[in-house]
C-alpha cells in the first residue's frame, strides 16, 4: 500500500550529499574538539541581521529533487523529540540547513524503518534522500497540502529558507551537539536515494 505524494518541488543549494561522509565528518569534528577544548567562537556583533546570500530569483547553482515526495523535513540539531534523531549529523556552526525528502514508499517501508529512530538509524534508511544545503525552498504544486514550522500550522505557500552562520550562541559543555551518532563500519548508501535529482543552469 502506498502513500499519496505530497504536492511540492523541493530546491536546494547542496554542500554535501554523501550520508558517509557527513557522518565521518561529524565523528572529526567530535575528536577535534574533544582533543583540543576548543568551542566555536562566535563573530562580533553587530546588532543587525546579516544580509541573504541566496535571493529569491536566484536560478544558478540550485539542484532540485524531481521524484515524487512523500515529505520534506529540514533543521539544526539532531532531536526534534526525545524519541526521533531526525538530523544525526546537524553542527551547530556549519551556517548550512539540513534537508531530508522521503521519496514516495510504502508504509511497510517507512514503519519499518521507525524502530531505531531514537538513534538516528532513520538517517540510512537507503530511500531516504539527505543533504547538508546553504539554502532550499519548497513551491507548491497544488493549493492544498500542509506546512508546519516547529509544529505550528503555516500557510501552504512557496518560501525558502537560509542559515545564518554563527548568529546564534549555543551553550554546550563540548562544543557541539552531543548526540550519540556513530557510522556503522560496512553501510552502503544504496543509489535509490540519488534518483531524481537535477541540477539547475
Amino acid at each position: 500500500m502506498q502513500f499519496k505524494p505530497c504536492p511540492v518541488q523541493l530546491s536546494y543549494k547542496v554542500a554535501e550529499s554523501d550520508k558517509m561522509k557527513m557522518a565521518n565528518d561529524l565523528k572529526d569534528l567530535q575528536a577535534r574538539r574533544n582533543n583540543r577544548l576548543q568551542a566555536s567562537t562566535p563573530p562580533v556583533d553587530s546588532g543587525s541581521l546579516p544580509p541573504l546570500n541566496h535571493l529569491p530569483d536566484d536560478t544558478e547553482g540550485w539542484t532540485t529533487y524531481d521524484q515524487p515526495i512523500l515529505y520534506v523535513y529540514a533543521g539544526k540539531g539532531p532531536f526534534v523529540g526525545r524519541d526521533y534523531m531526525a538530523f544525526p549529523v546537524s553542527q551547530p556552526d556549519d551556517g548550512l540547513i539540513d534537508v531530508m525528502a522521503q521519496p514516495l514508499s510504502s508504509r511497510k517501508e517507512i514503519l519499518g524503518s521507525l524502530g531505531g529512530a531514537a538513534e538516528g538509524e532513520t538517517y540510512w534508511q537507503p530511500s531516504l534522500h539527505y543533504v547538508k544545503a546553504h539554502a532550499y525552498r519548497v513551491k507548491p504544486l497544488s493549493p492544498k497540502g500542509a506546512l508546519a514550522v516547529d509544529g505550528e500550522i503555516f500557510p501552504f505557500e512557496e518560501f525558502q529558507v537560509e542559515a545564518h552562520q554563527k548568529l546564534a550562541t549555543l551553550l554546550s559543555p563540548c562544543g557541539y551537539y552531543a548526540a550519540d551518532f556513530s557510522p556503522p563500519r560496512l553501510t552502503k548508501v544504496s543509489p535509490e536515494s540519488k534518483k531524481g535529482i537535477s541540477k539547475g543552469p
